[in-house]
């Protein structure tokens, strides 16, 4: 018997994985800096760049194939120009303000902020997203999970603005939403019946939620609201609308979940999607009667399955879950592998026992999603 035979088997099995994984994931595209972290990524018709100096982002779509050209769907001139802000306690600080320490980090795969003060932590998460009328990834996921670190409870809130610019001077409809064009400004809240507004130029056009497309059981933002961007950028949270008031040529959109009281300990989870055009997709609601596909189902519950195996021996490890986000887009065996992947390098560093059955079921996973 080989010395330590049993952990041989397991080692060797885990570098087969491994090098299947390397070949996989090598195909997508990215930018990364010194310590491997991702800042920009190119997938399908989307390049993301995050703007580390300013913590934002800027989103590009790919327009030319043939060259290679990215155009912008919001304002990348001015990278300050399009920001998320918090208000905490009655108090409103920009991401990028002193207020947080800021870094990127990598979350299943792609790069995220992390924002913390001494009593909040902030992540943001971007994914990328493929609607059901694309072949490729035509959009991005973000994903603000918002954690009172403090010993007490906090009212918190979240502003993002983006200064959106496809929509102005064509036919002096800066936004179509499914419920009628803004050509003003304008406050749609939670029971306008609005799923989606669209930003676009006849060439190229920028979509966002409203509601959730994935989850109707997901917090909606208690409004978005259309008006000059210099109006959103000159007040630090809101100010008396106007409706009807113009444009003025510079038109921009902000999301607005309002400050509520999180407990010590608790957690908000706030999502906005960014894509190509999708109108089939966006009205679509993900709920018990429209579920998402079974290989999703199956992973899940391989992992889930495993996770209550390994939670004995492990207590305080992070067990990887699968996003709905994933669910309906051709990215999701990435992004399932890489789940995957991280029980498996929990395993080979001594973390958690998985047994020869959960190696097994781990496999057969991998051969479904390759």
């Amino acid at each position: 018997m080989i010395p330590g035979g049993k952990f041989y088997i397991r080692r060797k099995r885990y570098f087969i994985f491994l090098i299947s994984f390397i070949l996989i994931l090598s195909a997508c595209a990215s930018e990364q800096r010194a310590d491997g972290v991702i800042t920009e990524i190119k997938e399908g018709n989307i390049h993301l760049v995050l703007n580390e100096s300013s913590a934002n982002f800027s989103l590009y779509y790919l327009t030319d194939t043939e060259a290679a050209r990215y155009t912008p769907l919001f304002n990348a001139k001015d990278n300050l120009a399009s920001f998320t802000s918090i208000s905490v306690n009655n108090k409103v600080y920009k991401l990028s303000d002193k207020f947080f320490r800021r870094s990127v980090q990598m979350i299943d795969g792609y790069p995220a902020y992390r924002f913390e003060s001494a009593s909040l932590s902030v992540t943001q998460a971007f994914t990328p997203v493929t609607t059901f009328n694309s072949l490729e990834v035509n959009g991005i996921l973000i994903t603000f999970t918002i954690h009172n670190t403090a010993s007490t409870d906090q009212s918190v809130g979240l502003r993002m603005l983006l200064d959106t610019e496809l929509g102005e001077g064509w036919g002096n409809t800066p936004f179509v939403l499914n419920t009628g064009d803004i050509t003003n400004e304008t406050l749609i809240d939670a029971d306008a019946g609005a799923k989606f507004w669209i930003s676009g130029n006849g060439n190229v056009s920028l979509m966002g939620s409203v509601v959730n497309p994935l989850d109707s059981a997901a917090k909606n933002p208690d409004s978005v609201r259309f008006a000059n961007w210099r109006r959103f950028f000159s007040n630090k949270w809101t100010f008396n609308y106007s409706a009807g008031r113009s444009f003025n040529s510079d038109s921009a959109v902000c999301y607005f979940y309002e400050p509520s009281f999180i407990s010590s300990g608790g957690i908000f989870t706030y999502t906005i999607f960014l894509t190509a055009p999708d109108i089939d997709w966006y009205l679509a609601e993900r709920n018990a009667a429209n579920p998402a596909p079974a290989a999703v189902t199956t992973a899940e519950n391989t992992i889930a399955d495993i996770s209550v195996r390994t939670a004995d021996t492990s207590p305080a490890a992070e067990q990887p879950q699968v996003t709905q986000t994933a669910a309906v887009n051709e990215h999701t065996d990435i992004v399932i592998l890489q789940m995957l992947q991280d029980l498996l390098r929990q395993f080979i560093n001594g973390e958690i026992d998985l047994s020869e059955q959960d190696l097994i079921e781990i496999e057969d996973a991998i051969k479904r999603h390759r």
